[in-house]
């Protein structure tokens, strides 16, 4: 036991919480929050983008004519998009099977 310290005194500076300790109460959730429903709603865009960017590629190639006003008014109407899909499809098929 050379190396024991001996004779020395525990001084305590301050008696509250330590000033820069950091703890759960003392970090805000709310930018976390935030970032992730700004990033999520982001991801859906960009998901929603390609989906519709795809299903008017397939319309054009059915009728084969350029694109019309008309699509960008189904870029907020999905499900109105979707049905003109569909009754093309049916068109065509009904046009060469039936």
């Amino acid at each position: 036991m050379e190396n024991a310290i001996t004779n020395y005194s525990f001084t305590v500076i301050e008696d509250n919480m330590v000033p820069l300790s950091a703890s759960f109460e003392t970090v805000s959730v709310a930018p976390i929050i935030i970032a992730v429903v700004a990033v999520a709603l982001l991801v859906a865009a960009c998901i929603y983008v390609a989906w519709f960017a795809s299903h008017k590629t397939h319309i054009l190639s059915l009728t084969g004519k350029k694109p019309d006003a008309r699509l960008g008014y189904y870029f907020v109407h999905p499900k109105e998009f979707l049905r003109m899909e569909y009754e093309i499809e049916n068109n065509l098929v009904n046009k060469y099977i039936a």
